[in-house]
């Protein structure tokens, strides 16, 4: 993926090793890399795995990339897609790892696909995003750095934070530093169905962040209302509470409290 795509290349010989290092990769383990670029990462893998499927949106680099890895290794698949639009089902399998140096303008997108995956898909995402995203993935309620996306992620997966990675290891080198992150999906998560209307809840509140949650939740796109809500226990109990210092936890009572209170959404207007 080109740096016109939102791609930056890494070019630290000794990252790619501690990356690769870090996935705990086996010669058995399948293997989807999301973004081949010019092969810095692929080519290491290639020789580190039997099998690897690469989704690569640019053409170019492809075929720049092809010379350098099927000599190494036949069972290399590329292909010509973008990572939002591909079906990943055929690609993975229980045991898939998939690693990659995520565009910054689409992780969270990309994070998405792999949540809607996550139920039995792959068994974990090695992946490099942007240090200030990494944060989002761990940050506890009340955090500056919390946002639905910290729900999203600690419902679904179990998160390791590998290492920082400075932006002098890149070229073209960019503004910010990035952080190389494990996801392994959770076997029961608390709430398996990513269209759950508990998440509806979640983003509503963060839609209305720094108001308090009843007005968030009242005033927000994402749901509509049969009934008033402001009757219910848990906002007579905290009237002035706001959605972002709550746990995923708390958020489940507070569902669970008004669940019988919301109309249907037509399903295009669902987070």
């Amino acid at each position: 993926m080109t740096h016109r795509l939102g791609q930056v290349f890494l070019v630290d010989g000794n990252i790619i090793g501690k990356i690769i290092q870090f996935a705990h990769l086996t010669p058995q383990t399948p293997v989807i890399e999301i973004g081949c670029g010019n092969g810095a990462l692929t080519v290491p893998l290639c020789q580190a795995v039997n099998q690897l499927d690469v989704i690569e949106i640019d053409a170019q680099w492809i075929h720049a990339c092809q010379p350098k890895v099927h000599p190494l290794n036949p069972n290399v698949t590329f292909h010509h897609a973008d990572i939002l639009n591909i079906p990943l089902t055929p690609l993975c399998t229980p045991t898939t790892h998939i690693l990659g140096n995520l565009p910054y303008y689409i992780s969270t997108k990309i994070l998405k696909k792999l949540i809607a995956h996550s139920q039995g898909g792959f068994q974990a995402a090695t992946i490099m995003v942007q240090k200030e995203f990494a944060k989002k993935c761990i940050a506890k309620p009340g955090e500056k750095s919390y946002t639905s996306l910290s729900i999203y992620i600690q419902n679904f997966f179990e998160f390791k934070y590998g290492f920082t990675v400075t932006k002098q290891c890149f070229r073209p080198i960019p503004k910010v530093d990035s952080a190389v992150i494990q996801l392994t999906p959770k076997p029961s998560p608390a709430i398996a169905d990513v269209n759950h209307p508990y998440f509806r809840v979640v983003n509503a509140a963060f839609w209305g962040r720094r108001k308090p949650l009843l007005s968030a939740l009242k005033k927000s796109p994402y749901i509509s209302w049969k009934t008033d809500i402001r009757q219910v226990p848990f906002f007579q109990a905290y009237p002035t509470v706001r959605g972002e210092t709550l746990s995923a936890e708390m958020f489940l009572t507070v569902y669970d409290q008004i669940k019988s209170h919301m109309a249907e959404l037509p399903r295009d207007t669902r987070a």
